[in-house]
């Protein structure tokens, strides 16, 4: 290696050529040539250098080198157990059935898979190492819901569609986008805390989006997350402040996408206890209520609750199914 500066890729060929372990594991501390000491060392089947490479791969943030530290782990003949360093191993090579099994350590590998383009797989995968896997991801969607809230909060439609300024329409895009699939991995648990905060998680946003179109005329189009969050409700137990937070969307729900989502929800249960409350709602919903289309003619579609003829057709459809069911 040179006296003065880092090693370069022939440095490197040179300790190889030497089997000088501890001057590749040294050289592993420099960025440029890392990947080129790790392939060495697996080259020459160094078991000594083991421990530095699982460190490597645990904080190592470049694909490329965990790649790398995965490759040199088996050559090496490392055996993963179910430690931090083994989630990461499962995770890179993309066993991540492996990897949930490792618990509480796989929680950050599969975490960002939610986000990424594997979002399906991921998703399913994070869920299964169990409710401790819960609380981090509810963190995290308290932060970026934190972050919507202040991209939203006393905006209006202009602020993000400035000429030659995309800064805000994309920051809020990507933060929507994040919240609503954590939203839906929340809701795969099924569990009772994850309703809790789904419904929590409603009232917030209700009053959020509340804010926002008394800022903005009608056809003015935001993103919101109650949709999606009544699509995670679908998994939870359906507890009694559910049953009564679908009963207030379908009658007083200004907004005729969520009503739709809602109604929706309530042709799949079919559950005497929803029916119960439910058929009342929309019979007193549906007669008390003016078209949509009608209150948007005359400009007058914030004022108030309505339906449009889709919602409307859905209500009646549901009312003679739930009639039958009783």
């Amino acid at each position: 290696m040179p006296l003065f500066g880092p090693p370069d890729i022939n440095d490197i060929k040179k300790l190889k050529d030497k089997r000088n372990v501890k001057g590749l594991i040294k050289a592993m501390q420099h960025e440029k040539v890392r990947i080129e000491a790790i392939e060495a060392l697996r080259k020459i089947r160094a078991k000594e250098a083991i421990n530095p490479i699982i460190e490597m791969l645990i904080t190592e943030n470049s694909y490329s080198v965990r790649e790398a530290a995965v490759e040199a782990l088996d050559r090496l003949g490392w055996k993963p157990t179910h430690d931090k360093a083994s989630a990461i191993y499962w995770d890179e090579k993309r066993e991540y059935g492996k990897c949930a099994a490792c618990g509480v350590h796989a929680i950050e590998p599969l975490m960002k898979h939610i986000f990424g383009p594997g979002f399906h797989e991921g998703r399913d995968y994070y869920v299964i190492i169990g409710p401790k896997a819960l609380p981090p991801l509810i963190a995290k969607a308290d932060s970026l819901f934190q972050l919507h809230s202040k991209l939203l909060a006393g905006r209006n439609w202009f602020d993000f569609y400035k000429p030659g300024d995309s800064k805000a329409y994309e920051m809020n895009q990507a933060t929507f986008g994040r919240l609503k699939d954590c939203i839906l991995v929340i809701g795969d648990f099924g569990s009772s805390e994850a309703e809790e905060y789904l419904l929590e998680l409603y009232k917030k946003e209700r009053e959020l989006i509340k804010e926002w179109f008394s800022l903005n005329s009608v056809d003015t189009g935001v993103n919101t997350i109650l949709n999606f969050i009544l699509m995670a409700l679908r998994h939870t137990p359906h507890s009694k402040k559910f049953i009564k937070l679908l009963a207030y969307i379908i009658e007083n729900e200004p907004h005729h996408f969520i009503r739709s989502e809602a109604l929706g929800f309530v042709g799949e249960l079919m559950d005497k206890g929803v029916i119960e409350v439910m058929t009342k709602e929309m019979k007193n919903a549906i007669t008390k209520a003016p078209y949509w289309e009608d209150l948007y003619e005359k400009g007058q579609a914030k004022q108030g609750l309505s339906f449009d003829s889709s919602s409307r057709r859905m209500i009646s459809r549901l009312l003679k199914k739930l009639e039958k069911v009783k």
